[in-house]
């Protein structure tokens, strides 16, 4: 800050980068003097280091982690980028991808294209006109340094990276937002907002939450949230104990069945994550439509909780399911063996919890693989939808990944079209598609109805390694 402010009088547009491995990395937290969210207050152009030696391997993960470091670009405007390491053209590729359709710049190795290679470089030249703009965001996943460096039951990593990785699945526009954007304007931006397990928080923090539901938002929170204050003590009462009622009491549980609302009982069940288990005279009034266990003494509690508060609603969620859903990095300097496994009967719970605390915020639909990744951005009168093929990336538990590792058909064909459909807040003259992949453009037919939802199909051919569908 002090050579910010001297700088400031010799030239206010000097530009100060700066760098760090991550921000929940072990060189993270506020007491190494590396943590970003205290630097990006002097500096303009923050950097961070993607640690596993094999993004292509690690795509679910690497994702994520991209998608976080644009809290930079949500609470201050500010661009962002990530060192990220490389062993094959493929991986350079599908890493220069990644970081593309979040608008971030990562150094890319001097490799040059091999013969039947995709050589992106010039596809930058093409599509020129199409960078900047602004992300189109529905919903708001908080981050906060004080949960990161003092949460006491949990990790608030796991959760909060699992959370986006199945967000992301979901094709939900989400952002990580952090302390630049808790105010009353920034968050009224965000139809939703999770805040994963945000243990130790502020007094406050949680009245401009309550402040933002009562507002007319939609607000998740999970496990032991807000059960300490920002230094990690205990809470005499539970922070939203005025809405609910009731209040968590944390616990290791065992979860013996896991039914789905309708009542149909998922097989193959793994296990969940600690839950917090709840008590109150008020619990049964707040149960909403969604997903239940068994536990070892033969309760049936609810997964999804919910009150009406002021003009907008918060949701409770006992356990951290999206700690399940967190594939970590894979390859890093040493080989290791891949210790997640996607269990998809939990997963279909999750996206029923999703689908119910969302609402309308999932704001648009495609029927595609579940491994197409989507980002949305508008600029200029312009609707943008970058697409990610990482179907081929399946890898099982236990196998052997180093940085050399790749799927066997790193970008497989797609096997169908994939219609979509979206609002465009105005009358639309022409959708077309590009690609790094081939030349030239595919022009899509289209319908828009009255309010002004686009509905077309991207033919499978439109989509091979990375793609981008344009709305004017």
């Amino acid at each position: 800050m002090n050579l910010r402010r001297e700088l400031n009088k010799i030239n206010p547009n000097i530009t100060l980068m700066t760098y760090s491995s991550d921000l929940c990395s072990p060189w993270a937290p506020e007491i190494t003097g590396l943590d970003l969210t205290e630097m990006v207050r002097g500096c303009d152009y923050i950097g961070t280091e993607i640690m596993t030696r094999n993004v292509f391997m690690s795509v679910r993960c690497v994702l994520a982690l991209i998608n976080f470091k644009n809290v930079f670009l949500a609470d201050y405007g500010l661009p962002s980028f990530s060192w990220s390491y490389h062993s094959t053209w493929e991986a350079v590729y599908l890493c220069w991808a990644m970081h593309h359709m979040h608008h971030q710049a990562t150094p890319c190795p001097e490799m040059v294209c091999p013969e039947g290679g995709t050589d992106f470089y010039p596809f930058l030249g093409r599509t020129q006109e199409l960078g900047g703009g602004r992300p189109l965001v529905t919903t708001g996943v908080l981050f906060l340094p004080s949960a990161r460096d003092r949460n006491v039951l949990s990790t608030m990593e796991v959760e909060l990276i699992g959370l986006i990785q199945t967000l992301q699945e979901a094709r939900v526009p989400c952002q990580v937002i952090g302390g630049g954007s808790m105010t009353a304007e920034k968050l009224s931006k965000y139809p939703v907002i999770f805040t994963g397990t945000l243990e130790s928080v502020s007094d406050e923090t949680i009245e401009l939450l309550k402040q933002y539901v009562r507002g007319g938002g939609r607000l998740c929170v999970t496990g032991a949230t807000a059960l300490f204050d920002q230094w990690g003590n205990p809470r005499e009462e539970w922070g939203f104990a005025e809405p609910f009622g009731f209040s968590p009491e944390p616990r290791r549980v065992d979860t013996t069945e896991l039914f789905r609302r309708d009542g149909s009982k998922c097989d193959n069940l793994a296990p969940l994550p600690d839950s917090c288990p709840i008590s109150g005279d008020g619990m049964k009034a707040h149960e909403a439509t969604a997903a239940y266990v068994t536990l070892a003494d033969g309760s049936q509690p609810k997964l999804l909780y919910r009150a009406d508060y002021g003009k907008g609603t918060i949701f409770y969620t006992p356990t951290m399911l999206g700690s399940m859903f967190h594939a970590p990095p894979l390859g890093p300097r040493n080989a290791h063996q891949n210790p997640f496994r996607y269990d998809t009967n939990t997963a279909a719970v999750f996206h029923e919890l999703l689908d119910t605390i969302i609402g309308e915020a999932r704001y648009w639909k495609i029927d595609a693989p579940r491994q197409v990744y989507t980002t949305l951005y508008r600029k200029e009168g312009k609707l943008i939808i970058h697409l990610l093929n990482a179907t081929g990336v399946n890898p099982p538990v236990g196998l052997t990944v180093d940085a050399a590792t790749l799927p066997e058909v790193p970008f497989p064909p797609m096997e169908k079209d994939m219609p979509f459909e979206i609002p465009f807040d105005r009358k639309a003259a022409r959708i077309y598609v590009i690609s790094p992949d081939y030349d030239g453009q595919i022009d899509l037919a289209f319908s828009q109805s009255e309010d002004n939802l686009v509905k077309a199909v991207l033919p499978k051919e439109g989509l091979k390694a990375y793609t981008m569908i344009v709305i004017e």
